[in-house]
């Protein structure tokens, strides 16, 4: 595993996964929602017919050497490709405060209709002291190079029985 260390904050690099970038403090993409270039969606444990990238599956774990390791699985349930594909970690403090963000690209940046990919994320342990809860956030660009944006993403599930 290489270390680069950049005076924003630290990114980690290896050839299977992605790049993290942690900030503190950092502002959230909510505010970018009221922008023309993004629309909002969300995603609910009850919505199988959503349009979008869709959250799998995630976990986060205490890694060894002070690490903490975020791993999780994405879905393009839409009819048209995702291209550059984000998933962004917020972590909170007890007073809702932002502790910092970080953000990583899937394993595959460019998911097809159908198509699933897997992401993984590696911080310090330090950049979750004060912890009260995390949420993860998608963003990724339609063919028509508008953003579309799903934040506080919540595990996708579909009805069984409809």
């Amino acid at each position: 595993m290489t270390f680069i260390l950049f005076i924003a904050g630290m990114v980690f690099q290896k050839a299977e996964f992605a790049y993290g970038q942690f900030f503190e403090n950092f502002q959230t993409k909510s505010n970018a929602t009221n922008s023309s270039n993004f629309s909002s969606n969300t995603t609910s444990s009850e919505n199988s017919n959503f349009t979008g990238i869709v959250l799998l599956r995630q976990k986060l774990n205490n890694a060894s050497f002070g690490y903490r390791v975020l791993e999780g699985q994405i879905q393009n349930k839409g009819n048209v490709t995702a291209k550059s594909v984000i998933v962004t970690l917020t972590v909170f403090d007890k007073d809702n405060g932002i502790i910092g963000t970080q953000f990583t690209y899937p394993h595959v940046r460019t998911l097809k209709p159908d198509h699933k990919s897997t992401f993984m994320m590696t911080s310090s342990i330090d950049n979750f002291k004060g912890m009260k809860y995390y949420e993860i956030s998608l963003e990724w660009k339609k063919p028509d190079g508008s953003k579309t944006y799903v934040e506080n993403a919540k595990i996708y599930k579909t009805k069984l029985y409809q």
